[in-house]
């Protein structure tokens, strides 16, 4: 039974990951809005309850069509006789950080291990930098930590101290430059450091106009 329980959530993470992962390259665009689990870990159908299947709403339906700039927006072809449904669901909060509901914990978890390696490779100064907004507040302690966290700030707060400066920073994906950099020499086996000559150009050009405040064009 355990290892049937423990398939299962591997399963389950899977399928979550996978929502993650769509949610950051569409934008939404391939996260249902009713069942899929974007709202604090559930979908429309769960918060609403069973009452929400007698209004039969559209099941193929996306995030990006209800939510726009973080806030809810009627779609334009809503039919009326679904208004009782649409005011229940504007009860709901939303809030700004719609994308970080999805991504957060993939960034936080992304920061330790990366913070973990940098430790065991004798790193001094480490910069972090996360296109997640709840990220950043978590590493900067404001307001309550979910219990969940806990056990991974625990662990942060230990292997920060083994460093000599750090700081963390927002940045948008979309001109993440070194992280383009990097990831076009990406490794699929194992853990491989490859530097060729006009990557490394590339990074320590890059470096240096981040260390100078200097911007940079993700596209050129």
């Amino acid at each position: 039974m355990s290892s049937t329980n423990a398939w299962k959530r591997i399963m389950h993470t899977k399928a979550w990951i996978m929502d993650c992962v769509r949610y950051v390259i569409f934008e939404g665009k391939s996260i249902n809005v009713w069942h899929d689990p974007w709202l604090n870990g559930r979908g429309l159908k769960a918060a609403l309850g069973r009452e929400l299947l007698i209004w039969g709403p559209p099941l193929s339906t996306n995030l990006s069509v209800l939510i726009q700039n973080g806030k809810w927006t009627k779609p334009i072809r809503w039919h009326t006789a679904l208004d009782p449904l649409w005011a229940e669901i504007q009860q709901l909060e939303v809030g700004g950080a719609v994308p970080d509901i999805l991504i957060w914990p993939l960034s936080r978890s992304g920061i330790v291990a990366g913070l973990s390696l940098g430790v065991l490779r004798s790193f001094k100064r480490i910069w972090f930098e996360t296109d997640s907004t709840t990220t950043l507040a978590w590493i900067r302690r404001k307001g309550t930590l979910p219990w969940t966290t806990l056990k991974l700030m625990r662990k942060f707060s230990l292997e920060v101290r083994r460093l000599e400066e750090w700081k963390i920073s927002h940045i948008f994906r979309e001109g993440n430059c070194l992280a383009d950099i990097l990831a076009s020499q990406r490794q699929t086996m194992g853990e491989q450091l490859f530097f060729p000559n006009q990557t490394r150009g590339e990074l320590e050009a890059a470096l240096l106009s981040d260390r100078a405040g200097t911007s940079y064009h993700r596209i050129k």
